[in-house]
């Protein structure tokens, strides 16, 4: 009888292979768990925050730590989530990207007001115990970051009597050195109807809407519906391009119609994203054309800080 025998030969797959080190990188094993660990030539600028950046836009937000910096200090990729802890970072060039939206990507995030600020919170968390048995060695780690929004933002956007929309993109300062500069953009928008779905365009003229009706309409698309709204504190005109110009005329003041101005109605203000009100055309004495600026306030709507603003005049003194 002839016996035949087969010999198989098993290869341990490279626990390196599918790490995809950068150059200032190098796979290496920590606790009996394989990453990338930093080269001895790269540079450590911030390693309490492991060189950490965070950009916010609207309610959104990514931030990014350092891949190999982290492992350094017994953390693997695979062990850091945000607060939801279905919420992983992505590997980029050597770097661990999170990231949260006002969308379906919430990720634990959390809403908050300071009295100044609108804040999004949120952390970057993990926890590893290379240890087994009855002593344990646990480590854990939080890396706690936020997005703040002003309350009160003056919207200096002069509009004339013709532009269809005026847009501003402005950087919002931040006195608290642990809160970081965000973005968001507002847009005012003159209509010419009531329904606010006829932008004006550039053949109006000031001559011909002399003691007509103009719609206006203060809007914001970047912040999430759901928990913030804007209010329109005080919004007025000026016969120039200069938001604090000596001749100006009052349409809302504290949130109110001008009572010296009985043609002024808010028609929609603290309820959504968007704040609505009209008054009747009017000019300066001599000059052609007339700018708005307005003032908004954010507000929570968990809160209930941003009512409806009455139309009627009297409510408003």
């Amino acid at each position: 009888m002839l016996t035949v025998l087969f010999l198989v030969m098993i290869t341990e797959s490279d626990p390196c292979k599918e790490l995809y080190c950068t150059k200032y990188e190098h796979c290496g094993e920590k606790d009996s768990v394989y990453d990338c660990l930093c080269d001895e030539d790269h540079q450590r600028p911030d390693n309490e925050t492991y060189e950490s950046t965070l950009t916010c836009a609207g309610s959104s937000a990514n931030i990014s730590v350092s891949r190999c910096q982290l492992f350094e200090d017994g953390f693997p990729s695979s062990s850091l989530h945000l607060k939801d802890e279905s919420c992983k970072g992505e590997l980029q060039d050597g770097r661990l990207v999170f990231h949260f939206n006002n969308g379906d990507q919430l990720c634990g995030t959390s809403l908050k007001s300071n009295g100044t600020h609108v804040i999004y919170e949120n952390s970057i968390q993990g926890h590893v115990d290379p240890n087994e048995g009855p002593v344990s060695r646990e480590r854990n780690i939080t890396l706690d970051f936020q997005c703040a929004y002003p309350l009160d933002q003056a919207l200096d956007i002069g509009v004339s009597i013709n532009p269809i929309e005026s847009f501003v993109n402005e950087k919002l300062q931040s006195t608290n050195a642990s809160i970081t500069n965000a973005n968001y953009r507002l847009r005012m928008t003159p209509y010419q109807d009531s329904g606010f779905s006829s932008p004006m365009n550039n053949d109006s003229n000031i001559g011909e809407e002399i003691s007509k009706p103009f719609f206006v309409e203060v809007r914001t698309e970047d912040l999430d519906a759901r928990q913030i709204s804007i209010k329109l504190g005080s919004c007025w005109a000026t016969p120039v391009d200069i938001a604090n110009y000596s001749v100006r005329w009052d349409l809302i003041i504290n949130g109110c119609p001008n009572p010296d101005d009985g043609s002024v109605e808010i028609l929609q203000n603290g309820v959504s994203l968007a704040a609505q009100f009209s008054f009747k055309m009017f000019t300066f004495t001599n000059s052609s054309f007339i700018y708005l600026h307005c003032k908004v306030h954010l507000c929570l709507l968990e809160e209930n800080n941003c009512s409806t603003v009455s139309t009627t005049v009297s409510l408003c003194l």
